[in-house]
């Protein structure tokens, strides 16, 4: 990956968090928020955006946020991900296909 494709999905997930934010951070702890934002001031939103993805799932994100945030997860968390909302009884924010940080359709 070239450094400006490093930048640019950088850029994406800074955005990802921020857009999550709204729905995740009002239910999360002093404790938690520090930590989440200890790591986007890190330089590591990706974690940010995986943690605040299951929260604001919780309580209401559009579909089509979780999403994005869904193409953009790498592998394992990808799956952690589809097996927490299945488990929520939410399985019809997973979508069914994703293509380059684009859904497709949903299950």
């Amino acid at each position: 990956m070239t450094p400006e494709e490093q930048l640019e999905l950088h850029t994406t997930y800074l955005d990802m968090v921020r857009r999550l934010k709204p729905y995740s951070w009002p239910y999360l702890s002093d404790e938690w928020r520090e930590i989440e934002q200890s790591a986007v001031d890190a330089g590591e939103p990706y974690e940010t955006m995986r943690d605040l993805v299951i929260t604001a799932a919780l309580h209401g994100a559009d579909r089509k946020l979780i999403a994005q945030v869904y193409g953009l997860l790498e592998g394992e968390d990808q799956y952690d991900l589809k097996q927490f909302l299945k488990k929520r009884n939410l399985k019809k924010l997973i979508p069914r296909r994703v293509r380059h940080g684009v859904t497709i359709s949903y299950e």
